[in-house]
């Protein structure tokens, strides 16, 4: 008894190995490429009524000529078009892309430009007079002995700070207006 029930719950998974085994063999034949032939003891089949010969084997498996280049025209012209309508939206997508970034980079440059433009009028108008304000201020006070020397020291550091700001800005708004006449093509 005890054999007999290991021996069941296989016996599904080996019919079923059988039934595919037999499945296989029965398909192998399907695959084969050879030269079709008629039957054995049987001819091809009659000629058409006004046909002369019977066609062979070859010749009733090839498609007339005349069934063949409507399609395979109508068939590459409208993917030629497809193709030729995907290359036009993809050279579009390029020109957009292009345009979108010469117009940030144009406006990036062109705030740069005025970032640096308003350093440059800060420091000269205000900054740069508030510091020579302040050294005479402390040069007096020097000279009076109510400030030391270190204070007078600061005072001309902060002059040339000044200074070095307004050449920086005036260097960086140099750069970007030349940046902005290469992206625009032209002098300003």
């Amino acid at each position: 008894m005890r054999s007999n029930r290991l021996i069941r719950p296989n016996a599904p998974k080996a019919i079923g190995f059988m039934l595919v085994g037999v499945a296989a063999l029965a398909l192998a034949g399907c695959g084969n490429k050879r030269e079709l032939k008629p039957a054995q003891g049987h001819g091809l089949p009659p000629a058409p009524y006004g046909r002369v010969q019977s066609r062979g084997a070859d010749e009733l498996l090839k498609a007339p000529i005349q069934a063949k280049p409507d399609r395979n025209v109508e068939l590459r012209s409208r993917s030629q078009e497809r193709e030729a309508e995907a290359m036009l939206a993809a050279a579009r997508s390029r020109k957009d892309a292009a345009i979108n970034r010469l117009t940030a980079e144009l406006f990036e440059n062109l705030a740069g430009l005025q970032a640096a433009q308003r350093i440059d009028i800060l420091t000269t108008t205000s900054l740069l007079p508030q510091a020579e304000a302040t050294l005479q201020s402390a040069l007096a006070g020097y000279e009076t002995g109510k400030v030391d020397f270190a204070t007078l020291l600061d005072a001309q550091r902060q002059i040339r700070k000044s200074k070095q700001d307004r050449l920086k800005a005036q260097g960086d708004a140099q750069s970007r207006l030349a940046a902005i006449e290469r992206l625009l093509g032209e002098d300003l």
